[in-house]
């Protein structure tokens, strides 16, 4: 990634995507709980990135939450 625009830009889309997928009703299907982990990983190595996170998680949260 180019700078840090360009990675909040990439956190921007990967947190709608979360967002989007984080319902119950999306819980039931096996697809759509493999997109929001890709999205959960996104989010967090784009925060690595932008050094919002911590060293290495134990386990994903919820984005943003600290």
């Amino acid at each position: 990634m180019r700078n840090e625009h360009e990675v909040n830009l990439k956190r921007a889309y990967w947190m709608g995507a979360f967002d989007t997928l984080n319902t119950p009703e999306n819980a039931k299907s096996d697809k759509l709980m493999r997109e929001k982990i890709t999205a959960q990983t996104w989010l967090t190595a784009l925060d690595w990135m932008l050094g919002q996170a911590e060293e290495r998680p134990d386990k994903y949260d919820m984005p943003g939450e600290k």
